[in-house]
């Protein structure tokens, strides 16, 4: 990985830093909002665990390769046209997911039980690992469908990648799959739902992209045979 490029957050980068953990303190005043109480001690739960997420990416990949970031938070113009309307869709489902949830605590429409919340913290926790480790290996783990001509893009086959070929959205899986989990609501894994269909969706575009356009990533998706489960998708 070459991250000489730049060893420094530039404005980018601290936006998509802050914007990270702005994210965080949004989703503990929706649940709050919401549910109608601030005693509830499934938000902090879950409000802790997706910032330890954030703080372990911050330790193993903001610090060691600030540039990865730079990238991140770069409205870059050549990405796909198509993504941008994916990604406002893809943020109001996320939010819709603690926003059911929010709702059905404060309504009683439904309960999972205590006994779901420590899996569900083990998935989140899971999933952060799972990231951090994906965007260490890979310098170019950007935020939006692009080829990264202008910063030397080439496969990544090492980490995670050796086994699958998107960890990234798995990791995302994973996280969403935790969250109705540990906030004891049944309602919230439909939004869940419909981003796991999301991700599939944007996962075929973006190798449609991949293979036309980068060099050798035919050959890899050869090579590794699975885009988010081995043996299964």
């Amino acid at each position: 990985m070459d991250n000489s490029d730049n060893q420094s957050l530039d404005k980018f980068g601290k936006f998509a830093l802050i914007r990270e953990y702005f994210s965080r303190a949004v989703a503990a005043f929706i649940l709050v909002s919401t549910s109608g109480t601030w005693t509830w001690i499934n938000i902090w739960i879950y409000v802790g665990l997706a910032t330890l997420t954030s703080v372990l990416v911050f330790i193993f990949v903001v610090r060691v390769n600030p540039s990865l970031y730079n990238e991140r938070g770069n409205p870059n113009e050549k990405t796909e046209k198509w993504d941008p309307i994916w990604i406002r869709v893809y943020g109001l489902i996320s939010y819709s997911s603690i926003i059911v949830a929010g709702l059905d605590k404060k309504n009683n429409w439904s309960s999972m039980g205590d006994d779901w919340i420590l899996p569900g913290g083990i998935l989140i926790i899971i999933s952060g690992v799972l990231a951090t480790w994906a965007m260490a290996e890979n310098n170019y783990f950007s935020s939006v469908v692009r080829i990264q001509s202008d910063r030397g893009q080439i496969v990544v086959s090492s980490g995670p990648y050796q086994y699958i070929r998107h960890p990234g959205y798995l990791s995302g899986i994973m996280f969403f799959l935790g969250t109705p989990m540990v906030l004891d609501s049944v309602y919230s894994f439909f939004p869940f739902v419909c981003i796991i269909v999301g991700f599939m969706i944007r996962i075929i575009f973006e190798e449609k992209m991949l293979i036309a356009e980068l060099d050798g990533y035919q050959d890899y998706k050869n090579k590794v045979k699975y885009r988010l489960l081995p043996e299964i998708w």
